[in-house]
Order: C-alpha cells, then structure tokens, then sequence
C-alpha cells in the first residue's frame, strides 16, 4: 500500500502542474487596440483578460494610473505632457501577474505601410462623347507633272449601223474612193479626198 501512494504522488503532482500552467496561459493579458484622448487626457484599452481587480499599467516604463476597469477594458490617465508618437504599453493583471504588451501609436498615425498589390481591373465605362474637329493641317508638297493620255471617242448611232470613222477599216489602197469593212458585216463605198 505504501508503494501505491508513493506513485501516485509524481501523478499528482504533474497532473496538477499542467492545470496551474493551462490555467496561467488562458488568463494571459491581450491588449487589442489602445485610443488616447488629449482632450480629457486619458487613454482607454481594450481587449481580454484583464482580471477583475486594477492592473498595473505602464507607457514606456512610465506608470499610468487607472481610473476605471473591468475584464475587457482599462481607462488610464496619460502623464502630462504626452506628446504624440509611439510607445510601448504593458498591461499586468494583478490576480496572476502576467503581462499583455502593445506598441501604440498616440495622437498621429504612423508611418505608412508597404503598398498593396494592384486590384482587379474594372469594367470598361461608357464610350465618352465626339472631341472637337482639329485645325486644318498644312498643305503638302506638289507632286511630279503627271502624263496626259487623251482617249478620242465619236458617238453614233446603234440604229444606224455605222460605226465613227475612226473604226472604219480600207480594204483597199487609197484614192478617190475606198471601201472599208465595216464591223457589222456591211462594206460601202465612202469619197475620200486625194490630196496626199
């Protein structure tokens, strides 16, 4: 019998050291955001586990004292003369004695971050209204003289059956008469003037 209660003493013991140590972690002080206010002199904190009695609050090493509390939010009083800036703001719990921590950034906004990476484009927009027509440019150059082609064409008649005299064909050498070919099948005797 006394062999048993000597091993389960170490159980007990470690059984019970697990629970004090989860019991620490879970009330561990979480400072999630700290506002300060100039105009009353005052800075409230928020966040969890703060315990039910004051903590002990310091802004870089300086002790702030608290003037109201719960659990979930502490108002502390701001030593005068606090100029804006950054600091580090400890909140202890004063059941077990750990501490949250928080760099704050009080009465001006802090440097600013990386830029983020580029959106999605848009959709496109609507086709916008017709600009104003543009002033006249300049004349160009003249160009090179180009090459005069004359084309001669004589009308006739299609119930006529006789075409221009510049269609008309000599079947034979030239004198005082000639006949010529006519496109349409038909030859006639035309006068001709000798005078070559």
């Amino acid at each position: 019998m006394k062999n048993t209660k000597s091993a389960l003493f170490p159980l007990v013991l470690i059984l019970s050291g697990l629970l004090t140590i989860q019991a620490y972690a879970a009330s561990a002080p979480a400072i999630v955001s700290a506002v300060a206010n100039f105009q009353t002199n005052q800075l409230t904190i928020t966040g969890s586990n703060f315990g039910t009695a004051a903590p002990k609050v310091t802004l870089d090493g300086s002790k702030l004292q608290v003037v109201s509390n719960s659990s979930t939010t502490v108002v502390a009083t701001l030593p005068t003369g606090t100029n804006p800036g950054g600091y580090l703001l400890t909140l202890t719990n004063a059941t077990d004695g750990l501490k949250g921590a928080f760099d704050v950034t009080l009465g001006t906004a802090g440097p600013p971050g990386p830029q983020g990476p580029q959106g999605p484009q848009g959709v496109q927009g609507p086709q916008g209204p017709q600009g104003l027509q543009g002033a006249q440019g300049p004349q160009g150059p003249q160009g090179p003289p180009g090459i005069s082609v004359g084309v001669f064409a004589e009308a006739f008649s299609v119930n006529s059956l006789e075409p221009p005299p510049a269609l008309r064909k000599p079947l034979g050498t030239p004198g005082r008469a000639s006949i010529f070919q006519l496109p349409y099948g038909r030859n006639e005797r035309f006068a001709q003037d000798d005078q070559g």
